[in-house]
């Protein structure tokens, strides 16, 4: 399949001209949109877009910011280059279950097969914690209320209730993770944690995993994932892309992405 990006919004598209009613919705997932008309686009083409899911009617789970689009088009474009099969996705810092739903329901609408791996503190997480891993205004479900949410899907899955700092290198030690396809960091946010987490999340890559780090906060280079990522920027080993869009916090003068990051070789 080729794939051309255009980076257009849906809007736009349709001020153009764009016949909406020919839209084939793209394996049931707002991450590209196939285009039956031949004077716009061949049909073995893809625009692969930051779309709006609301635009296209297509139930997506509910996106804390515009930056989360990149993580269904990035795994998007690693279901496009591989065989259907068994696609092993792991995610530190589960929260409320909602990404991983969107991930797993994502690899099922290509024909993929997902095995997801959650990890997260859940309830076990402490207004004092939260503070120093800049963590999220509101405090996560309960592990059994995110295990039920999850179990619902009929999709295989293994959730981790714990310190990643802690359980991530026990898990790894005993084997009881393969090498990972998709990785999403979007744990602990301190230095200390992106870095512990990292350091198991490389030893389970292969040469096609894709990584993703949560929360690169452009306005402070000493804050959160960013002094990690930009320490890797210059690491032959990998190749990294600080991706758009950026999500601007008005009040705060926050403007906070995602990072991408994948073997120089790969």
């Amino acid at each position: 399949m080729n794939i051309q990006e255009f980076r257009y919004e849906f809007n736009v598209l349709k001020d153009q001209g764009m016949d909406v009613n020919k839209v084939k919705k793209s394996q049931g997932f707002a991450v590209g949109i196939f285009f039956k008309n031949e004077d716009h686009v061949r049909k073995d083409e893809v625009i692969v877009d930051l779309l709006y899911p609301e635009d296209m009617g297509m139930k997506l789970p509910k996106l804390r910011g515009k930056r989360y689009r990149q993580l269904y088009m990035q795994l998007s474009r690693f279901l496009d280059d591989r065989p259907r099969g068994l696609v092993n996705i792991l995610e530190i810092g589960t929260y409320d279950g909602g990404t991983a739903i969107g991930l797993m329901d994502l690899c099922h609408s290509r024909k993929c097969a997902p095995l997801y791996t959650g990890i997260d503190l859940f309830e076990s997480m402490s207004k004092e914690r939260q503070k120093e891993e800049i963590g999220k205004s509101k405090m996560a479900p309960s592990f059994n209320k995110v295990e039920k949410k999850l179990r619902d899907t009929n999709y295989k899955f293994r959730l981790f209730h714990g310190d990643s700092r802690q359980i991530l290198p026990e898990i790894i030690l005993h084997g009881l993770l393969p090498s990972q396809d998709f990785i999403f960091i979007d744990g602990g946010h301190s230095v200390e944690t992106v870095k512990s987490d990292w350091s198991c999340v490389r030893s389970l890559m292969h040469k096609s995993t894709v990584v993703l780090f949560d929360d690169y906060y452009h306005h402070d280079e000493n804050l959160g994932p960013r002094p990690l990522i930009d320490e890797l920027r210059s690491d032959p080993a990998f190749k990294v892309e600080l991706l758009d869009p950026i999500d601007t916090i008005t009040k705060s003068g926050m403007r906070i992405g995602m990072a991408k990051l994948v073997q120089a070789n790969s």
